[in-house]
């Protein structure tokens, strides 16, 4: 059985895991907490870099 999350799901739930704000990831990743948003909504999806920073975060 495969299932399939994409990434704009796996960060809000780490996200909320976490206990912080997407202005706070935001933040910490160099990003606008606008793209989060929209990283999380599966609008766009984030370059390399930027899902390595938010990684780390």
């Amino acid at each position: 059985m495969c299932i399939i999350i994409n990434i704009g799901d796996k960060i809000t739930a780490l996200r909320k895991v976490k206990k912080i704000s997407q202005a706070d990831l935001a933040k910490e990743a160099g990003v606008s907490r606008e793209i989060i948003g929209r990283y999380e909504r599966n609008e766009v999806s984030p370059s390399v870099d930027v899902a390595k920073k938010i990684a780390d975060v």
